[in-house]
C-alpha cells in the first residue's frame, strides 16, 4: 500500500548561515593582543616568584601552548555558531563541548520580525549580526553575531513569516 502526499503545500527547505571571516579575524586579533600582554606578565612576574622550581623557557613554553590551545578551541567554537531556516522556524547551533553544544531556536508562528545592525563596516564585510525576535520579546530572542549576508537571511525570515501570516487568514 502507498502513501499519497495529499498535502501540495508542503515546502521542504534548510538555509544555513555561517559565521563570516570577519569572526574569526576579530578573535584571532583579540587573541593574538591579549596573547603578548600575557607573555610579557609571565616573563616577568611568574618567572621571577617561579625561578627557584622552573626556568624562564619551560614557563614561556608552557604559556605557549596554553595559549595555542585557547586559539584553537576559540576558533572551533566560532566554527560551531550556525544559524538555520528551515520549515519548522530559526535555529541557531552552537557550542563544541557536550555540556554547551545545543540548538536554540523560534518556531515560525512565534516569529514576530528579524533585524540586524547596519553599518560602514557590516556592509562592506557582509557580516551582519542577526537578531530575531519571538512574540514574547524577553524570553523569546535569538542574537547571532557575524552571520555571512546575514541581510539576506532577514529579508527571507521576514518574507517567509509575512507569507505564513497571510496563509493562516
Amino acid at each position: 500500500m502507498e502513501i499519497e502526499n495529499t498535502s501540495n503545500n508542503e515546502e521542504h527547505f534548510r538555509k544555513e548561515y555561517r559565521v563570516s571571516w570577519v569572526g574569526y579575524f576579530k578573535f584571532i586579533a583579540v587573541n593574538f593582543v591579549l596573547s603578548f600582554i600575557g607573555l610579557s606578565i609571565v616573563t616577568s612576574i611568574l618567572t621571577e616568584v617561579l625561578k627557584p622550581l622552573v626556568d624562564k623557557e619551560a614557563i614561556i613554553l608552557l604559556f605557549m601552548i596554553a595559549m595555542i590551545a585557547i586559539l584553537i578551541l576559540g576558533i572551533k567554537n566560532t566554527k560551531s555558531k550556525i544559524l538555520i531556516i528551515d520549515q519548522d522556524g530559526v535555529w541557531k547551533y552552537s557550542g563544541i563541548f557536550p555540556w554547551n553544544r545545543g540548538r536554540n531556536g523560534i518556531s515560525w508562528e512565534f516569529i514576530e520580525n528579524a533585524a540586524y545592525y547596519a553599518g560602514f563596516i557590516p556592509w562592506a564585510t557582509k557580516s551582519y549580526t542577526v537578531i530575531i525576535r519571538g512574540g514574547y520579546r524577553d524570553l523569546n530572542e535569538i542574537t547571532v553575531k557575524y552571520i555571512k549576508n546575514g541581510d539576506d537571511a532577514v529579508g527571507f525570515i521576514n518574507d517567509y513569516s509575512r507569507k505564513l501570516r497571510r496563509s493562516s487568514r
